[in-house]
């Protein structure tokens, strides 16, 4: 019996090209996370509309926002956006995986794992890596590096 084939997992930093992609996933993870925060879409069917002075819907705190999409096999499979922040245990402003989102579909395979290790690599220092208490049970994850 074989195992499961290879997965080719690249993170790409987004462009402005690539707003509507990054605004599209977005609203999955917007779905995705609505049965655990009671989220409801507005009048137009979408999941909270984009501000354009925050379009992350950072913290406050959050800054230097960067934007990288997660393709699998070529496949768009979700986003991810690192910023700074004020340390959430006083140590200065570390690096914040702000947001993290991968499809279902590859999800349990790595992908995540992958990913976040990627970035780690990429931007080297200290990270604080942060789960919504409403998560915990949900099957989210933390990433120990």
């Amino acid at each position: 019996m074989e195992g499961p084939a290879l997965m080719e997992i690249a993170v790409i930093p987004a462009t402005s090209a690539d707003t509507l992609v990054l605004t599209r996933l977005e609203q999955l993870s917007s779905y995705d996370f609505s049965e655990y925060g009671g989220t409801d879409v507005d009048a137009n069917g979408l999941f909270g509309a984009a501000n354009i002075d925050n379009p992350y819907g950072l913290d406050p705190d959050e800054v230097d926002p960067l934007a990288f999409l997660i393709r699998v096999d070529g496949q768009f499979a979700g986003y991810a956006v690192v910023t700074h922040h004020d340390s959430y245990f006083d140590h200065g402003k570390p690096y914040l995986l702000s947001q993290f989102f991968v499809m279902r579909k590859y999800r349990r395979r790595g992908v995540g794992e992958q990913v976040a290790r990627s970035l780690f690599d990429q931007f080297p220092g200290r990270w604080e890596v942060a789960t919504g208490q409403s998560h915990v049970h949900s099957g989210a994850q933390t990433v120990e590096e």
